[in-house]
Formats: structure tokens, sequence, C-alpha cells
């Protein structure tokens, strides 16, 4: 029988086996007209575990699967969505068969246990959406160091960028102090100038194995405040990696990149 959060661990294996973001299912309902999903808010809670579904939203899980399954593309005008579906499989049992809304019920409940190849396969991955969301609580820290001290962005990026040298030089496993473009980088992801794409947040990744802006928002603000407390431990866990300027998790597979 499956284990506890074994529903959300698959729905994860599965979508990033076909280079899925969270809010495909929703794309294809909207162009499709399908009133009850599954919506991105959906899938989200269910793959953190966090989602109390209805007997609509299992049955919307196998219109999805289904779609995906006999690749039902008429209607659809969107070409990165027809993109994202042409060459996406389906979740399925060992057998090939494609699950059925009883499927996704029984997988959410512990009553069957999920494909073998993602039982035994699956290997986190960044994605474009954990860069997304690290930057927005990056963004909010910011605004929260120049709101604490009472002073302009300009002033707080200047107390940031010190305190990032400072930590960096205080590191003796660092050769040299982080370099203008390293620095400008950051000052221009704070200032919602730059969104990291996957392949920047990697590269700045396999190049710090810490991370100094979050320690400097770590002392702008008061040891461990910057972490927002209505986050889960999930979530803490999946971010307070290393990375440099973003806090990445640490099981990202840098050896494939």
């Amino acid at each position: 029988m499956a284990s506890e959060g074994t529903f959300g661990t698959t729905l994860k294996a599965w979508f990033r086996a076909n280079n899925w973001p969270q809010s495909v299912p929703e794309k294809l309902a909207k162009a499709k007209g399908n009133p009850t999903g599954p919506w991105a808010s959906q899938i989200s809670h269910a793959m953190n575990d966090r989602h109390q579904p209805k007997t609509e939203f299992f049955m919307a899980m196998a219109w999805f699967n289904e779609i995906v399954a006999t690749r039902d593309l008429a209607g659809l005008s969107d070409r990165r969505l027809i993109d994202q579906l042409r060459e996406a499989q389906p979740l399925c049992h060992d057998n090939g068969v494609p699950f059925t809304a009883p499927d996704f019920f029984c997988l959410f409940t512990g009553l069957i246990d999920p494909p073998a190849e993602f039982a035994l396969n699956y290997k986190p991955q960044l994605t474009q959406e954990d860069v997304d969301e690290v930057v927005a609580v990056l963004r909010d820290n910011f605004k929260k160091v120049a709101m604490k001290h009472m002073v302009s962005k300009g002033e707080a990026w200047e107390m940031t960028r010190k305190l990032i040298i400072e930590v960096v030089e205080a590191d003796p496993t660092i050769a040299s102090p982080p370099g203008f473009d390293d620095l400008d980088l950051c000052q221009e992801i704070l200032a919602g100038f730059l969104d990291p794409d996957i392949e920047l947040a990697v590269r700045l990744c396999k190049r710090w194995h810490m991370c100094p802006l979050q320690q400097a928002f770590s002392q702008l603000l008061g040891g461990d405040e910057f972490i927002q407390k209505d986050r889960t431990e999930s979530f803490k866990k999946k971010f307070l990696g290393p990375g440099f300027p973003l806090p990445f998790k640490s099981e990202v597979d840098l050896t494939k990149v």
C-alpha cells in the first residue's frame, strides 16, 4: 500500500517527466471548456499534500489524463500548450493502461501504489515555478529590509550589498569576493528588472555553495525572521539550500546540466 505523500510525489514525478508546469491542466481545461478543471491551485496543493479534493477533482484529473492519452488537441490554439501535450505521456499503470478517476482516487487514498517508474526513479529537479517562488520571497524580504530600516530601496540595496561582500570575505572556502556581475545580477533580480530562468538559476547554484544574500537578509531582518512564518516546513526544506543569489533546494541534480 502506498505511503503518505505518495499522491503528491507521483504527480510531481509525472509532471516533471513531461516537463510540465502546474498550469498545463488549467490551460487545457479553459481551452476545452471543462468547468471542473483541474486547476493549477489544485495541482499545487495536491503536490504539496495540502489538497482535500472532492469527487470533481478526480473526475477532472481523469479527463485531463484521457486528453493526454488520446492526443485530443482539437480546438487548441495556444502553440506552447500544444507543444507541451503533443509528445506527453499519460499517467499509466505498469501494464500501460491510463489512470481513470477511480485510479486517481485510490492513489490518493493509498489503496494502490504509483507506477513503478515513478516510485523507483523519482529525482526532484528544479522547475521554473521553484525559481519564481524563491524570487518572490527574496523580493518580499528586500522590501522588508527597506521598511524595517526606514530607508529607500537604493539605501536598502547598499546595506544588503555590503553584507553580501562581508559574508563572502569571511568564508575561508571562497577564494575571492563576488564579482560585479554577481552583484549586478542580484540587484537586477531584487529590483524586478530580471526574472531568472532555470538555466541562470542552475548556473548560479553551481558556482556558489552557500547563499550570501540569504545570510545578509538574516542579519538585516534579525536572525531567522527573514523566513516567512506562513510557509510550510516542506517549503523551507525545499528552498533553504545552497545557491547565490537564489537559495535553491539542495537535491537538484547539477551533474546533468
